[in-house]
């Protein structure tokens, strides 16, 4: 998945955010707790010359992309530059995380108590393997949110 997407759309930017507009819904308040309509295929926001969306499931993820950008005006009609992102509190706590727990664990083996230190260790191995499945999901979902845009967009 590439960090930047640019997209050349041969429609006027008047053009790209009606087609947005109208397959985009806000994100509901409590931030996808009811199921998505059918018809609606981003969930995000449209401004002027901004844009930001994400995919409209059920349920809360951590580790949800978005993609967020710019639409400007070209000669052959829309360039849509748009950047990957994804929640940024997620990388900051779990690294934060996983230096307090994987400290507590080398501290607890050197002190030779090797049960609270095996405990400690399996907390950091799955905090570890959170990080790696939530990174493998945030790639899915990016990866699918540039699909859906590339397909509505080059539509006739």
């Amino acid at each position: 998945m590439p960090g930047v997407i640019t997209l050349d759309i041969p429609l006027s930017p008047d053009a790209v955010r009606d087609r947005l507009a109208a397959v985009v819904e806000p994100v509901p308040f409590l931030g996808g707790i009811s199921a998505p309509k059918p018809q609606v295929r981003f969930w995000g926001r449209l401004e002027a010359n901004r844009i930001a969306l994400r995919l409209p499931e059920r349920g809360r993820n951590s580790f949800r992309a978005w993609l967020q950008g710019t639409l400007t005006s070209t000669e052959g009609g829309t360039r849509l530059s748009l950047r990957a992102t994804g929640f940024g509190f997620v990388p900051v706590f779990l690294s934060v995380w996983l230096l307090i727990v994987g400290s507590w664990a080398v501290r607890a083996f050197q002190r030779g108590d090797n049960q609270t230190a095996w405990m400690l260790g399996g907390m950091l191995a799955f905090g570890l393997w959170l990080g790696i499945a939530g990174w493998f999901i945030y790639k899915g979902q990016a990866e699918e949110l540039e699909k859906r845009l590339r397909a509505l967009l080059s539509a006739g």
